[in-house]
């Protein structure tokens, strides 16, 4: 009887959780054309999309975004962080103030990524951490280039100093581009940092791609089959375009 009461707790549990994101502008439906939204789309599991544009793990710690949010946690629910877009332009401002005035020291940012992790550790919910997703590529040249960003390796130390779940959306969604090449990449962008109507959904692909390429109990909650998913979890898994085709 103890088993199967447990059994459909599990169950109740299971059912009941939300997928909370919290990140800047790549994420967020704010006036701009963020991946988060579209998520509903892929995931079985109710999202609630709280990213806010221009924003930094410093940021939502100073204005108390991520303490409101703790409150609304219900245990077992799936928090994502992803961050990195707006760091090294936070990291220029003299200090941090609350909405009274009291000013702080500045910490870095994996300083500020352990603080946000162990608060919603604090109120059980499952953490997912990733750096952030990069920027069009293809902006400034015809060839595809990448440099994994430090803020993934930052994210990726994070999780795994506090324990929680790691997934590499910058790499996902790095292959994808690399995969669809200049022109198409370039028709999915409104500028150099930020997708547009068209290029929104990929980037929401390249997520859950991260998801099962982290083995991550998300991948579960997938809807669509897997080969509607951009396929890649690396560029290094796909060869480079001859040279000579390239235009």
């Amino acid at each position: 009887m103890l088993v199967i009461f447990a059994l459909l707790s599990a169950v109740c549990l299971a059912f009941g959780q939300k997928l909370w994101l919290l990140g800047d502008s790549t994420m967020s439906n704010h006036h701009v054309f963020g991946f988060g939204n579209h998520l509903v789309m892929l995931l079985d599991i109710p999202i609630i999309n709280r990213a806010v544009p221009g924003t930094s793990y410093r940021t939502w710690t100073a204005s108390g975004g991520f303490a409101k949010v703790a409150k609304d946690i219900q245990p077992g629910d799936y928090v994502l962080l992803e961050f990195g877009k707006n760091d090294p332009q936070s990291a220029k401002q003299s200090g941090d103030c609350n909405t009274e005035g009291k000013c702080g020291d500045i910490l870095t940012y994996t300083q500020y990524a352990r603080k946000a992790v162990q608060l919603f550790k604090s109120v059980e919910a499952r953490v997912i951490i990733s750096g952030p997703v990069p920027d069009d590529m293809y902006a400034f040249t015809p060839i595809f280039e990448w440099t994994p960003s430090r803020f993934t390796t930052f994210a990726q130390n994070v999780a795994l100093h506090e324990g929680v779940m790691f997934i590499n959306h910058e790499a996902t969604t790095a292959a994808w581009q690399k995969d669809a090449g200049r022109h198409f990449v370039d028709s999915c962008y409104h500028d150099r940092v930020h997708t547009n109507a068209k290029g929104a959904p990929y980037l929401a692909g390249t997520f859950v791609r991260a998801l099962i390429c982290a083995h991550n109990p998300l991948a579960l909650r997938i809807k669509i089959p897997h080969d509607r998913l951009p396929p890649y979890c690396s560029p290094d898994q796909i060869p480079l375009p001859d040279p000579r085709e390239v235009d």
